[in-house]
């Protein structure tokens, strides 16, 4: 808090006050120029009106009178207003008072004239509200002097007048609160600027036009003289010329990035929806991929059941082909008893037949299986089924034609081992072909796994690239409507005179009705007080009056109405 102004904050609150101004003071200077009656103020000279309050400790008003400046042309100054009194402040020209209105001559081209009057009605636009608190105690404004603590401060400020809203509503309050270094400590702000000068800070409170608040300053204080409090209400345009045309150019290099942004902002929206419409047919084909690799695992299960009872009905063939073939070798050896056991291979033959149906169909139905293994074993399991139909056919003619039996027996013994083996290698294979089906079952299910989690992956691809294509076309929406802002904040500034010059007046503090003002600025003055205590001069010299901080405000203010004077004097 070391003289210097937060630059930063200080710009914010500009740009904010200059979009303000430009909606709201263009429609209050047609409106101004638009009321009273004919012939009134049209007839009223141009002038500049301050209007200078006296407030008490509380911040409760004591005395109101304006001080108004005029640089005439004619041959008359016609002003309106109500007074108590009216006073001359350039020379002994006298009024001449007619209800609302004032006349004095003129003093001719190019001269300054300023008069001073108490207004009868002392409405004013704000209420302040002024409190004082030491060691979070209230205490009067008058027990402060030569006070040690902590001491905070607060300045409530309201709306006042309704007739005076326009002025609430076109004026920024400054608020200053002075604290003597040499007296105060640990000093807090919350919102205010900042400025040292010698062994005085002074603390800025800014309020923009329309707002109201509570202001709250604190210290810790030693032999406290309160330095007074000043607040001065000026038309917010009238502050903003000189940052204008840096505003301006400020707003033209922005106007051109915004533009470099919007185009990359609409290429990256056009980009997330092709990006988009990827991933929906990404999403699209994973979801028929899933569908496939289902139906993939639906059809390798079914053939894997099939396998598994191809090779449960070989294995059942293998144990009859076995028990066929030792009681073909011990009908070799039974000799004597070899019709009794002819007749009983017969029977044991065809009843193996009549079982093996059911596989000969299942091994009919696999002939034509895409797999190339299962079409040739169900082509070996058929012509061993043949073969075993041959046996019994050969058996049966045997069993009606007996000579040579023994010996075809025998023959017929020896042949069937072979096929015997030839039923086992097919049961074998089988059950060899099944384990490895169910190798293929078990990767057609890791396939459909993996498709199920692309599906999925591509599902949420698919809407968050939808979500980033809705938030690009968001984003480039608001980044349009951040260009058409600022695009109208420019055009704000450009279409607006910030200064008073070459603007329609705006209406009179003391005649709103019929007076016109080029400005109109108040100043408010809360007094200083100091304490008892006087401290010896070591020099022996007293010290020579200094001018208060009103006084220099007065002074300030009557220089900038002179200044004002030069830019509306004629032929400018």
């Amino acid at each position: 808090m070391r003289g210097v102004l937060r630059k930063g904050y200080q710009f914010k609150r500009v740009v904010a006050l200059l979009i303000a101004s430009t909606v709201t003071f263009g429609g209050l200077a047609g409106a101004s120029s638009a009321a009273g009656p004919p012939g009134g103020p049209q007839e009223a000279t141009p002038k500049h009106e301050t209007v200078f309050v006296n407030l008490a400790l509380d911040g409760s008003v004591e005395t109101v009178y304006v001080v108004n400046t005029f640089y005439p042309t004619g041959e008359e100054i016609t002003d309106y207003g109500r007074y108590e009194e009216v006073l001359n402040l350039t020379d002994g020209r006298r009024a001449v008072v007619r209800g609302e209105r004032i006349t004095f001559p003129a003093g001719g081209a190019g001269s300054i004239f300023r008069y001073q009057g108490r207004p009868v009605n002392g409405e004013l636009p704000w209420e302040f509200a002024i409190g004082y608190e030491l060691d979070g105690r209230p205490i009067a404004a008058d027990s402060l002097p030569g006070a040690s603590g902590q001491l905070r401060i607060t300045v409530k400020v309201s709306s006042g007048s309704a007739a005076l809203a326009h002025f609430r509503d076109s004026h920024l309050l400054q608020v200053t609160l002075p604290f003597d270094l040499d007296r105060a400590t640990a000093i807090t702000a919350p919102g205010a600027t900042s400025l040292i000068a010698g062994d005085t800070v002074s603390l800025g409170f800014t309020l923009l036009p329309g707002e109201e608040g509570t202001l709250v300053a604190g210290a810790l204080v030693r032999d406290f003289a309160f330095a007074g409090l000043q607040i001065v209400a000026i038309r917010a345009e009238a502050i903003l010329g000189g940052v204008a045309e840096d505003m301006k150019r400020e707003l033209d290099v922005l106007g051109g990035a915004l533009g470099t942004m919007t185009a990359g902002i609409t290429a990256f929206s056009d980009a997330a929806l092709v990006v988009n419409t990827g991933a929906k047919r990404l999403h699209g084909g994973a979801t028929e991929l899933e569908s496939g690799g289902r139906l993939l695992v639906q059809g390798v299960e079914g053939a894997e059941l099939a396998l598994t009872d191809l090779a449960g009905g070989l294995s059942q063939l293998e144990t009859a082909s076995g028990a066929m073939a030792t009681s073909m070798a011990a009908i070799g050896e039974q000799s004597p008893a070899l019709d009794q056991a002819y007749i009983k291979v017969e029977s044991a033959l065809a009843g193996m037949l009549d079982g093996a149906g059911g596989l000969k169909t299942l091994a009919a139905a696999l002939r034509h299986s895409a797999d190339p293994d299962t079409r040739k074993m169900a082509e070996s399991v058929l012509q061993k089924l043949a073969g075993l139909e041959e046996v019994h056919a050969a058996i049966r003619s045997a069993n009606s034609a007996l000579s040579g039996y023994g010996e075809g027996v025998r023959h017929m013994s020896q042949q069937y081992r072979e096929l015997h083996k030839g039923v086992e290698g097919m049961a074998m294979g089988a059950r060899d072909l099944a384990r490895g089906f169910a190798e293929v079952t078990l990767a057609a299910r890791e396939v459909l796994a993996g498709t199920d989690a692309l599906a999925d992956a591509a599902r949420e691809l698919d809407g968050g690239t939808g979500a980033l294509a809705d938030g690009a076309q968001v984003l480039l929406e608001g980044q349009r409507r951040l260009e058409e802002g600022v695009d109208g904040v420019r055009a704000g500034i450009h279409g607006q005179a910030l200064g008073t010059e070459g603007r329609p007046p705006m209406p009179s503090f003391v005649s709103p009705r019929l007076g016109r003002a080029r400005s109109v600025q108040f100043l408010f003055r809360v007094p200083a007080q100091e304490t008892t205590a006087v401290s010896p001069d070591p020099s022996g010299e007293a010290d020579e009056p200094r001018k208060g901080l009103w006084d220099r405000f007065v002074a300030l203010f009557r220089e900038a109405a002179t200044t004002l004077g030069v830019r509306h004097a004629p032929g400018r």
